[in-house]
């Protein structure tokens, strides 16, 4: 499983290398504590975007890691998970699209051993400029699952937001919203959003802060529904 979501990050990196119209970047962000408690986290990512009139490629992973000492001495770890997503939009108008997307998560501190979910649908950019853009999606997906608790698939509904705005050419800021309930029953649902922002410090290296907050409404046993990060971190683009 690990290999699939390393796949949907590394496809879109490299399918189109020598394309002008490709933009890839890399980032890193670290929590170091030391003295009353010692704590080490890291979280690593990569992202990919390719637009063509008519199409659009979208990629990206994250890789976190954390772990922190015991008052005996033992080391435990508090964070281990992983997730990537690949999409392909095909724009049939000016603004609207057919999508679709595969998605990969895993996270051994919330017993999920995996999670994958495949979807087709459409969107819609209801802002489309050079500086910001704004779109909403909607489509049918299938999700499988496997958990402490239980392996389970069933078909499944996606609502999404996303939004960008560029100030100039050295600072952005973006928010996602993705809303995923199962078909049949509205209160067993996934949702997930994210809001960051990134300035530039150079031609190719960034500063930025991102917050994520994850929500399963049906959790496996022993875990929460909520997962929040703060990260920031450098980022680098090419």
């Amino acid at each position: 499983m690990k290999a699939l979501s390393l796949l949907l990050c590394v496809v879109p990196l490299f399918l189109f290398a020598e394309e002008k119209d490709l933009k890839n970047s890399v980032n890193a962000g670290w929590i170091l504590n030391q003295g009353n408690s010692e704590t080490f986290r890291i979280q690593l990512g990569a992202e990919s975007l390719y637009k063509k009139d008519g199409y659009e490629w979208l990629g990206n992973f994250k890789y976190s890691y954390g772990e922190s000492e015991e008052s005996d001495g033992s080391t435990k770890t508090n964070v281990d998970n992983m997730e990537g997503k690949i999409q392909y939009n095909y724009l049939y108008t000016g603004n609207s699209y057919t999508l679709i997307s595969l998605d990969y998560r895993r996270d051994e501190l919330a017993n999920l051993d995996y999670r994958i979910l495949g979807t087709i649908g459409l969107g819609h950019y209801w802002i489309r400029e050079e500086k910001t853009t704004f779109n909403g999606e909607m489509g049918l997906s299938y999700r499988k699952e496997k958990t402490s608790d239980e392996e389970d698939e069933h078909p499944a509904l996606l609502l999404a937001q996303r939004w960008e705005h560029h100030w100039g050419e050295n600072t952005r800021a973006w928010d996602s919203l993705e809303y995923k309930p199962t078909f049949d029953d509205f209160s067993d649902f996934l949702f997930s959003g994210e809001v960051g922002i990134a300035a530039k410090l150079n031609g190719h290296l960034s500063l930025r802060m991102v917050l994520t907050v994850d929500y399963d409404s049906e959790p496996p046993s022993d875990t929460e529904k909520t997962d929040l990060k703060f990260v920031s971190g450098i980022s680098v683009d090419f």
